[in-house]
């Protein structure tokens, strides 16, 4: 992983989310690499089981939940015909 990868927690993923946890971390990764003019995606689970060192089921079942809340959205994307999810923080006004 480059080193200059890293994400913010802020007090409102806390505070007005009621985010802790995997969840927090998950969330404030994604939101991270959603900011901006380029708007980063995450392709696929393992960057994010690299970034929390959790393993892939529990990042999957993260994902969903976060999906769920609304706090994400899941972008399905094929390339070179395989299907890979990627995952965007949905915009939040804090």
């Amino acid at each position: 992983m480059a080193e200059d990868n890293f994400y913010i927690i802020n007090s409102w993923m806390i505070d007005e989310l009621n985010l802790s946890g995997i969840e927090l971390q998950v969330f404030a990764i994604i939101w991270s690499l959603s900011r901006g003019e380029k708007q980063m995606y995450i392709a696929g689970n393992a960057h994010l089981v690299r970034m929390t060192k959790k393993s892939e089921p529990t990042i999957i079942a993260t994902l969903k939940k976060l999906c769920e809340k609304k706090l994400i959205e899941k972008i399905p994307v094929v390339v070179n015909k395989v299907e890979r999810n990627y995952y965007k923080a949905i915009s939040q006004d804090s």
